[in-house]
């Protein structure tokens, strides 16, 4: 019997089993009545279908006229032969576990022509919607539509197509029988039909002032209208056939995503817990799956007891002691030179011997990841054996530099179930320039059918942050954010995304703080009493530094001390279990490629190769699975805007450009060892650039006869330097990186704010221009200031510099210098003092002076406090007290 074979008849006996124990369920339900005097048939309908679902399930409908609704309703009225045919409703009820918000569930019945209903099959949640209102039920045939209120304002419209999915729009036409027979029992549990439900989503902006009492909503030949009492034109309108929209509010439409092939044994166990959490299947349906899965982990303790004494094919090679000791001497002279440790250095093996490679940190080549101009390796990988009794086990580690790299995260098309009404797609964001920038992408934490925690996508919540749990998130400004949350707290406001999963495993040095007692282990069925499993987690370290390891084999407890071992500071316990668990590099190719297999994807028109962390990860896709459509959350990386960025564009005209030209550099300027550098400069000789034909130039004979015509450009970035502006002495400090001179007593008409400073000029504008001696002075963004030092050269160079790179504001202040001074400090040869250097920035010396003295006007730039590079959210969080932990 070949492995297909098998998952056929696994596949018919579970759903066989399922399909049996609905149709065993009984069938009595209490005050289901015909219509009483006054009542129409249809108001008795609506009734009854009410008490089956508060009966069944003590859902409450509150207003049965306007919160239950036909699917279809038989024209002409009803008749005998309805009681020989299942009639769908759906209805808007508050669940037994909510005060007030309302979910869509779908109910079919038989209904006699006297209004009374029986024979009702299974009743689905559709919205599942804890913290969010379904509200303005109504239908048009085989169409359903409402609207979801979160906090009281209407945030989306859902409309839903009872006549099944689209094959093609969801991706399942192309799909084998044996996946195509899988969704459709996938759609069975979560619609409960299997021909499913299709779905339209229109996300509201700007609807916040309006009030639901004042809404009501309506479906008329395919055009669908939001309504405000107090107006007499519709707030939006939307054309179902062509999605186009008309009105006030903007609507964003989120067509059905695309499905994802589910990996067959955890599609059999979320199968087996959807049905069981429906209703549709008893509990003991759900526990069988558990129980199925408790004999697969035990039969995984055995392979692995077994692997381990069985020969091994070959020898296992034991590092070099010189390899050890170079990687270490790399470490100490990283550390001296930019007082930061990256790469991290070599890690102790937790066994007492090293095989190769363990504990060495390896560089990710650019081939695997991709990287920023002028930057430093963003990703080292290395691996380490924890557990003497499973040696060939191994925990695979990733570490990036939170500097260059922003953690992100997004929803799955059906995990985490929203709360709120936010949907998640299941995908990166698909401009072009985001998807470039991404690097990497590795599982999120638990299903929300486990248990529900917090977690939030570009500022929408799908679901409120849970008290005391472990938060990952991302700032505004594209740092990473660790921390706790507290009881009650609100959300930060530069806080864009968050993920939450179980309390912290690790925090400040401790391990499980909060004294919980379950990390998804196991229930001791079949004797898996240990937990070990594959598991993941994402930690910061005591050096900044952000860690993803991913574990073959162990409990929490074997995890923590591989956390600890690696210096972790704290850390968060994501999913777990193969399948569900794995981390891929992305390396974007801009030559495209051809042909796409297993390693590679093409996503809006670009392609990426897919590599994963390490051949033993065994992931539901090839090593793009997040480049395409995801049913669960994930995390992905993506490259930060960091300076300096790519080199400028140097055009050769009469004479070739130096190799030094267009070039960044720090060389020359204090305090700028680590990346990204505070400041960084380039030069370009002017003579051998040519003028744009959009800004006209006529050489002056200064350009003609000077071989010495050049721009400095100085990048700086404004969170790790101030600048100041001053006419008088300044003082000798520490802090001092760089002065520019500017022109004494200079009144500008346009002013530009750089930091606290705010600087005035003459605006950088496109006429005739001669050679001068200038300084340009622009902003890019909120980030970074830019200072260009022309000398013999043309503001319309400067000009054609800065909007290469996207800026188009920029001030002039004129120089009278033929050469613009710059000067700097730094600590000579056998001389423990700083003293004043007055030379060209990349210079080894220059005039030394003993004192500053008031050389006309200056620009000051001074280092200060950069941002920390991981920001702890709730510092101040503390365990709380077990008694009144809920369990």
């Amino acid at each position: 019997m070949t492995t297909t074979d098998t998952r056929i008849r696994v596949f018919l006996f579970i759903a066989g089993l399922l399909l049996g124990a609905e149709a065993m369920q009984p069938r009595t339900v209490l005050n289901t009545r015909p219509a009483i005097d006054g009542e129409t048939l249809d108001a008795a309908v609506r009734r009854n279908v009410a008490n089956i679902l508060f009966e069944r399930r003590g859902i409450k409908v509150q207003t049965p006229e306007t919160d239950v609704c036909w699917v279809n309703a038989p024209e002409g009225g009803l008749e005998l032969a309805h009681t020989l045919t299942d009639q769908t409703f759906v209805v808007l009820g508050i669940p037994p576990h909510s005060d007030e918000n309302r979910d869509l569930y779908r109910v079919t019945a038989r209904v006699t022509p006297f209004g009374m209903t029986f024979d009702d099959s299974w009743i689905v949640n559709l919205t599942r919607t804890v913290q969010a209102d379904d509200s303005l039920l109504v239908s048009n045939g085989n169409q359903v539509a409402t609207v979801v209120f979160y906090s009281g304002a209407p945030t989306a419209i859902e409309v839903r197509d009872f006549l099944g999915e689209d094959p093609n729009r969801v991706g399942t036409d192309t799909w084998g029988l044996l996946r195509r027979i899988g969704n459709w029992v996938t759609n069975l549990e979560q619609t409960g039909q299997i021909v499913g439900i299709g779905l339209d989503y229109y996300a509201l902006d700007g609807s916040a002032d309006v009030r639901a009492s004042d809404l009501r909503l309506s479906i008329q030949n395919d055009l669908l209208t939001l309504w405000s009492n107090a107006q007499e034109s519709p707030l939006v309108s939307i054309d179902l056939n062509s999605h186009a929209t008309d009105g006030r509010i903007r609507v964003a439409h989120l067509p059905p995503v695309r499905k994802m092939k589910y990996d067959f044994l955890n599609w059999l166990a979320d199968r087996g817990r959807g049905f069981a959490n429906q209703g549709i299947a008893p509990n003991w349906a759900g526990s069988s799956i558990e129980m199925m899965k408790e004999v697969y982990f035990k039969a995984q303790e055995v392979k692995a007891d077994i692997a381990e004494v069985a020969p091994v094919g070959e020898a296992v090679q034991v590092e070099a002691p010189e390899v050890v000791e170079e990687a270490i001497r790399r470490a100490k002279l990283q550390v001296s030179a930019s007082n930061l440790p990256w790469p991290p250095p070599p890690i102790e093996p937790l066994l007492e011997d090293r095989i190769q490679g363990e504990g060495i940190w390896q560089e990710v080549p650019a081939d695997v990841a991709t990287r920023q101009p002028n930057a430093p390796v963003p990703f080292y990988t290395t691996f380490l054996r924890p557990d003497p009794d499973y040696r060939r086990k191994r925990v695979w580690i990733v570490v990036w530099d939170p500097a260059q790299v922003s953690l992100k995260m997004r929803a799955g098309t059906t995990n985490p179930v929203p709360q709120t009404g936010h949907r998640g797609d299941g995908r990166i964001p698909r401009e072009q320039e985001t998807l470039k920038r991404v690097v990497a992408g590795f599982n999120g934490g638990f299903q929300t059918s486990h248990i529900w925690y917090g977690m939030m996508v570009d500022r929408k919540v799908l679901l409120r942050p849970r008290e005391y749990g472990a938060t990952a998130g991302s700032w505004a400004d594209g740092r990473t954010a660790f921390g706790t949350w507290p009881p009650s707290a609100p959300i930060p406001s530069e806080l864009t995304h968050y993920r939450q999963n179980l309390p912290p495993l690790i925090e400040d040095g401790v391990f499980n703080p909060y004294r919980r007692r379950t990390w998804g282990w196991h229930k001791n069925v079949a004797g898996a009493v240990h937990g070990m499993t594959t598991r993941s987690s994402l930690c910061y370290t005591y050096d900044g530094f952000v860690m993803y390891l991913y574990s073959e084999f162990q409990n929490e407890h074997g995890l923590a001390n591989t956390l600890f071992h690696v210096g972790c500071r704290y850390a968060i316990h994501l999913d777990m279990n193969k399948g569900h668990t794995g981390f891929e590099f992305y390396k974007y190719l801009p030559e495209g490629v051809a042909v796409l297999n297993d390693e590679h994807a093409e996503v809006e028109g670009l392609t990426f190769r897919g590599t994963s962390l390490h051949p033993t990860i065994r992931h539901m896709k090839a090593p793009t699975r997040y480049l395409g459509v995801d049913y669960r959350d994930f995390f992905y990386l993506e490259l930060r805007d960091v300076m300096p960025g790519p080199d400028l564009h140097v055009t050769a005209a009469n004479t070739p450009a130096t190799d030094a030209d267009g070039k960044w550099s720090t060389i020359g300027i204090r305090h700028n060892s680590e990346f990204p550098p505070r400041i960084t400069w380039a030069e370009i000789n002017t003579s051998t650039i040519p003028v744009p034909q959009a800004i006209p130039f006529t050489e002056g004979p200064t350009m003609r006869d000077t071989m010495d015509s050049r721009i400095d450009v100085f990048q700086v970035d404004l969170e790790s330097v101030a600048i100041s502006q001053t006419s008088g002495p300044i003082p000798m400090t520490e802090e001092l990186m760089l002065t520019l001179p500017i022109p004494a007593n200079f009144t500008g008409t346009q002013p530009i704010t750089l930091g606290s400073q705010t600087l005035s000029g003459i605006p950088l504008g496109t006429g005739n221009e001669t050679s001068t001696n200038a300084i340009v002075i622009a902003r890019d963004g909120d980030a970074r200031g830019w200072f260009l030092v022309l000398r013999n050269s043309t503001t319309g160079r400067a000009r054609q510099l800065l909007i290469e790179r996207g800026i188009d504001n920029a001030i002039v202040m004129p120089l009278k210098r033929h050469r613009a001074s710059l000067t700097y400090q730094q600590t000579l040869e056998n001389n423990e003092e700083l003293v004043w250097i007055e030379a060209e920035v990349g210079a080894i010396d220059g005039n030394v002076l003993t004192t500053l003295t008031d050389d006309g006007a200056r620009i000051v730039l001074a280092r200060k406090q950069r941002p920390d590079r991981i920001i702890r959210m709730f510092p101040d969080m503390r365990p709380k007290p077990r008694k009144t932990r809920k369990r």
